[in-house]
């Protein structure tokens, strides 16, 4: 009778200790999964900031009226963000990009067709991520896009 309750003790004992050795292996796997994340957003953040710089210095060069200068602001950005691997700030980033680049295009009426064709495949990426990120500002802009058009995001 003791040596069954001694062995039944130990059977509990070794499951408690096998579920806990389990819960500590599971939390070591989660921490380093946990630092791997945090060590790669922050290895990407310079680049999204770099991005950002490349849309912003676009922008104002596009107020300015410098529109050469603003082409190439944006295609740096775009570059940049291509080479990122897919996340919601990467496919923002890009909506904006894109739709910046159509806003700076579509003006010029006396466009080549291949331009024009070119300036329509901007307004339909940036439109895509614009859906696919949920951005409030990027959909503002890209409907503020598409609002001479007949077209309806």
């Amino acid at each position: 009778m003791v040596a069954r309750v001694a062995r039944a003790t130990d059977h509990r004992l070794q499951g408690r200790f096998a579920r806990k050795e389990a819960r500590l292996r599971l939390r070591k796997y989660f921490v380093s999964v946990d630092r791997t994340c945090r060590a790669y957003t922050a290895a990407m953040r310079p680049a999204y900031l770099t991005a950002a710089r490349a849309l912003q210095l676009g922008r104002e060069a596009a107020l300015l009226g410098n529109h050469r200068a603003a082409m190439q602001e944006y295609q740096d950005a775009l570059d940049l963000l291509r080479t990122l691997p897919p996340e919601r700030t990467r496919d923002t980033l890009l909506a904006h990009a894109h739709l910046a680049m159509y806003q700076t295009l579509a003006p010029a009426q006396t466009q080549a067709l291949a331009d024009r064709d070119e300036t329509q495949e901007h307004l339909h990426l940036g439109i895509s991520y614009a859906r696919s990120t949920r951005d409030p500002l990027a959909r503002a802009i890209a409907e503020e896009c598409l609002s001479g058009l007949d077209v309806v995001m």
